[in-house]
């Protein structure tokens, strides 16, 4: 937020300067391996007043599964090639990811919220027949996930293999067990 605008502009809902009123901090999105100068970096960036706790997280991923049967997993494999669907804001995290754990990505962005339509599906099997792989899957987020549910005959029909990609997020160091800790406390001494 040090480095954005307040809406139409940017992306804040709530001037920065409202930042004063939060008692924790997340630093979310961070890479997996953040060094603590780059910590450092945030916390001079940021500045947190003496009674904020500053906390750092990322994104990791659990197995993806089949959208329309949880019980089908897959692992991704170096060998494998993905056509990525997404709706969402930003997906440079997620095409990190993938690319660190197949042998391509090729991406179907769409702009965030994106309901799909029988034209977005028709592209989607094009572009995944046009794949020149053995080893072929389609990915997409859980979020949009819910959006293709919509397209549930189509894609059984057509035989396309899309799966979830379940998002978690995960504390650095022992961050996680300190803002536990501090949420259990403020929920402990809460007073009306």
């Amino acid at each position: 937020f040090t480095k954005d605008f307040l809406l139409p502009s940017g992306r804040l809902r709530e001037w920065p300067s409202a930042a004063e009123r939060a008692d924790i901090i997340i630093v979310s999105k961070c890479p997996p391996d953040l060094t603590q100068e780059q910590k450092q970096e945030f916390r001079e960036m940021l500045k947190p007043k003496d009674h904020q706790q500053l906390y750092f997280s990322y994104y990791d991923y659990d197995p993806s599964y089949y959208i329309f049967n949880q019980k089908y997993k897959a692992v991704l494999q170096s060998d494998w090639d993905v056509l990525l669907i997404s709706a969402i804001a930003r997906t440079d995290y997620l095409l990190d990811y993938l690319n660190s754990k197949v042998n391509s990505v090729r991406v179907l962005e769409y702009e965030d919220h994106h309901l799909f339509d029988r034209f977005d599906m028709a592209n989607l099997k094009s572009r995944f027949e046009d794949m020149d792989s053995d080893k072929k899957i389609i990915i997409t987020t859980e979020k949009d996930a819910m959006r293709l549910e919509l397209h549930r005959k189509f894609l059984i029909d057509s035989k396309l293999p899309v799966f979830a990609l379940p998002t978690k997020v995960q504390f650095h160091d022992n961050d996680g067990e300190q803002f536990d800790e501090q949420v259990k406390e403020f929920i402990k001494n809460f007073q009306v």
